[in-house]
């Protein structure tokens, strides 16, 4: 009999261990805990691109808007510390002087373009500032101003639709760090042409006094439910013109051998209802068929 209790007793501790690893393991008790859960700070790299920033600065709020870092930008880079007890997702600003793709020459701008980072995962991996993050950010906000909670699961299902919708992404695609000459902004990389792109169609398809002012209202139009087809109508003659071996807006680095670049082709569904949120809300192309649905 006693032996029996003894084994009893142990099998109970080791239930209770494996429970207390596994609660541990998520964070702890609470639902959806989301600070990054380390016990030191953490460097992480900002690389801001829109064209190429030559100077700038970056500020880091956490997810309640409390500023948690700020750093400056030189050569479209900076490293930033992210507190242990930071709380994601973190959204990046990033303002400064930058290369304009339309004219070729430096603009400088107040007008911040920004990047969501759901987790400290993602920004262990460098944190990219791009035209698709902020359309992103943007959809992001409205979503939090409809009533939505901001949580890495939202942030992530978020950029995950924005990128597909906008650029034909896939999320790590729209996270990845871009690829160019930090004097030049020029590239041979796809994904930073499509980025380029994406701010050359924003310079002519978006309104503003600056190239930054345009992408954001483009991302504005995108966010409050206008189809990403009808907003960029641009970003086909955008992509021929960044991918071009010479002119002003060409990016590519080495134009004795052209990149190839897939066409582009936005989604002709708007990303956010315009109705009431509901669960599991399905997102439809123009012609309503249903293999072509898109969830939220």
């Amino acid at each position: 009999m006693e032996v029996k209790r003894f084994i009893e007793k142990c099998s109970l501790q080791s239930t209770a261990l494996a429970l207390a690893l596994m609660v541990s393991a998520c964070g702890g008790g609470g639902g959806g805990g989301s600070s990054s859960g380390g016990s030191t700070s953490s460097s992480a790299s900002v690389t801001a691109y829109k064209g190429a920033f030559t100077s700038g600065s970056v500020i880091v709020k956490d997810s309640t808007g409390v500023e948690i870092a700020t750093g400056t930008l030189s050569n479209s880079t900076v490293n930033v510390t992210i507190p242990a007890n930071a709380s994601y997702p973190i959204t990046v600003y990033a303002t400064g002087t930058y290369r304009n793709e339309a004219t070729g020459s430096t603009e400088v701008t107040t007008a911040s373009i920004r990047s969501v980072i759901p987790d400290a995962a993602a920004a262990a991996k460098g944190i990219a500032v791009t035209p698709l993050t902020e359309v992103a950010a943007a959809v992001i906000a409205q979503k939090v101003s409809n009533g939505e909670t901001l949580d890495a699961n939202m942030a992530k299902s978020t950029i995950t639709t924005v990128a597909s919708s906008v650029l034909g992404m896939t999320y790590d695609e729209a996270m990845a760090v871009p690829t160019f000459n930090a004097a030049t902004g020029k590239t041979n990389d796809p994904k930073t042409l499509k980025l380029a792109a994406l701010a050359l169609s924003a310079n002519s398809d978006g309104t503003g006094s600056t190239l930054a002012d345009k992408l954001k209202d483009v991302a504005a139009r995108i966010a409050s439910g206008n189809a990403p087809s009808v907003v960029l109508a641009s970003i086909g003659s955008s992509l021929t013109a960044v991918t071009a071996t010479s002119g002003t807006s060409s990016q590519q680095l080495d134009t004795s051998n052209p990149i190839s670049v897939a066409t582009i082709t936005p989604a002709g569904f708007a990303v956010l209802e315009t109705g009431a949120i509901t669960a599991d809300t399905m997102k439809w192309d123009t012609t309503g068929v249903w293999n072509t649905a898109k969830w939220r």
